[in-house]
């Protein structure tokens, strides 16, 4: 038996929504209009077609990027299609190059929708701001049959209008003055230019309808809200739009943020006037800060675009924002992971990292839960760190490793400068070995520059850091150690440098150390000192496996040209 809705508190003080215990029959039959059976669930029996539509007023932030996400998985767990459509409707807020940065943003998350701008599936255009005749050819029936008329009231009327009903306690919106008048009165208004919205003529019924993520919800009788399906401007509402390109697209399923569930009835009854079936509905849980306020800028980054400055990968991301309200099989789930935010305490919580593909295989509907998600920042550097791994592992796969390469040369070029960076430096697959040294260190690429600046640039052993480093050996063991490390790195074999576990390095190093006998510091710390000028980074068998022969022995020479000549 379908469980009842359960909702934050914020969402259960809305006006708009209030819930009841509901009879068995409500609890088992969602809504639908009086001209259409109900959708069968969706299933690869059934697979659906979904849609991502955004609003060019922004760009995409993680809460889009979720909704967008759960789209792609479902469409692809169940053999279905979901389609991208820009509902710039409201030319108010559009914002300059946002519908670019939307398409470049979900090119780079790999999620690859079916049909929408630059990819034609034969329910073109989209943009709603160019389907105007389509919205058109829909509303003039519903004002022909008087489930819709033309409103002339002026801004200033309506304001006084919704202050006088307030004083009586009355919730509605709108008094109807424009219901009531005749055919010809329309007409004539019209004629003279006269400047109107088209406004839905609503029912004040109660609904109840099956959600697919928080099962069943009833709508209680409302105020009577005669909601404008047309501008004045001849552009469709947000709302009216929706109906018809959902329909029109042949959109059977519905996931988007429990944010739009009071918009539901309104929606629902569209359906209904149009007499067209509507879709199966889901809605997830809002996303909010650690301290339980409402995703903001001021609160931290919410961009897409803010995170890929920061350097993290793609599949991190994803995997983020995807167990923000979903948990896998035998996952940790992350919704609220923040837990005091040290990065031990996501130990044991390996399930959770997955690729793409591994999610579209564990997705389904019944495991996103109706609680609100919490994001931690300390879970998505362990994501990011784990997906960094994967990524170098054996085996892995090459081009995602060189473009991972390629990406992180761009990441130090701009840090140091191109022309300020050693010679070769900056070729992937140089990169790709400073990557693998860095791995336990580093939680995304933008961390390569500091802490692995001796890779690309001539350690300046001037620093305040190299002086206390040269300090922590005498002159004289510092030099014999540095000579006699000179002697064994040239006379090691071309492969030594290129094993991935650097033996044949450490081996003749450790040699070294037994027949000083001083311990590991005395050999260590000067070679440190010479090839990199810092107490971190980092081990120096890795170190000078990823520098090469050559560009260790000048190092070193110079290292040790300096301390003979006393200027360390």
């Amino acid at each position: 038996m379908a469980s009842l809705l359960r909702l934050p508190p914020a969402l259960l003080e809305s006006p708009v929504l209030r819930l009841r215990p509901l009879p068995l029959l409500y609890r088992q039959a969602r809504f639908c209009s009086s001209h259409s059976s109900p959708r069968p669930p969706p299933s690869a029996a059934h697979p659906p077609t979904l849609r991502f539509a955004p609003s060019p007023t922004g760009y995409l932030h993680l809460g889009g990027l979720r909704t967008a996400l759960f789209n792609h998985l479902l469409a692809r767990k169940l053999g279905g299609k979901w389609l991208l459509r820009i509902e710039d409707t409201d030319q108010t807020r559009y914002v300059e190059g946002a519908v670019e940065s939307l398409l470049r943003t979900l090119k780079w998350a790999g999620l690859d929708f079916d049909e929408g701008p630059g990819k034609d599936g034969g329910n073109g255009p989209y943009f709603q701001s160019q389907r105007k005749e389509i919205y058109d050819a829909h509303l003039q029936p519903l004002i022909d049959q008087g489930r819709a008329y033309h409103c002339f009231c002026t801004p200033e009327r309506l304001a006084e209008t919704r202050k006088l009903l307030q004083k009586r306690g009355d919730n509605s919106t709108y008094d109807r003055r424009c219901l009531g008048l005749g055919e010809e009165e329309v007409k004539s208004k019209l004629e003279r230019g006269e400047k109107s919205v088209v406004r839905f003529k609503s029912s004040s019924e109660g609904l109840t309808q099956q959600d697919l993520i928080y099962s069943s919800i009833h709508y209680p009788s409302l105020p009577i809200e005669d909601f404008v399906l047309r501008k004045s401007d001849g552009l469709p509402t947000y709302h009216f739009a929706n109906v018809v390109d959902d329909s029109r697209m042949g959109v059977d399923v519905v996931l988007r943020g429990e944010e739009w569930l009071p918009s539901t009835p309104k929606h629902l009854a569209l359906y209904r006037a149009l007499s067209l079936p509507p879709p199966s509905f889901g809605h997830m849980p809002l996303l909010i800060n650690p301290d339980g306020s409402k995703l903001s800028k001021r609160a931290g980054d919410v961009r897409v675009e803010d995170y890929i400055a920061k350097g993290y990968e793609p599949e991190a991301l994803l995997n983020f924002v995807a167990l923000l309200g979903w948990s896998p099989q035998g996952g940790g789930g992350g919704a609220s992971a923040e837990a005091g935010g040290a990065e031990k305490q996501l130990q044991g919580q390996e399930t959770d990292v997955l690729s793409l593909e591994e999610m579209v295989e564990q997705f389904s509907l019944p495991a996103i839960n109706k609680n609100r998600s919490t994001l931690s920042p300390t879970k998505l550097l362990f994501l990011n760190r784990a997906h960094l791994q994967r990524k170098l592992a054996e085996g892995a796969d090459a081009e995602k490793r060189r473009e991972l390469s390629e990406r992180c040369a761009r990441v130090v070029g701009e840090s140091f400068g191109v022309g300020n960076v050693e010679e070769g430096t900056l070729e992937a697959g140089y990169v790709g070995r400073v990557l693998e040294a860095l791995k336990e260190r580093i939680h995304t690429i933008n961390d390569v520059p500091n802490l692995g600046a001796s890779f690309f640039l001539p350690p300046n052993l001037d620093s305040p850091s190299a002086k206390q480093l040269y300090k922590s050996v005498k002159p004289e063991a510092y030099r014999s150690s540095l000579t006699s490390s000179f002697e064994i790195i040239a006379s090691l074999p071309e492969e030594a440098f290129a094993s991935p576990t650097h033996e044949a390095i450490l081996d003749p190093l450790n040699e070294l150390v037994k027949t000083r006998g001083k311990g590991p510091k005395e050999v260590m710390a000067p070679l440190r000192h010479g090839l990199t000028g810092v107490k971190v980074g980092a081990g120096v068998p890795a170190t000078i496996a990823v520098l090469g022969r050559e560009r260790t022995v000048a190092r070193l020479k110079e290292a040790l040209r300096r301390s003979e000549e006393g200027s360390l």
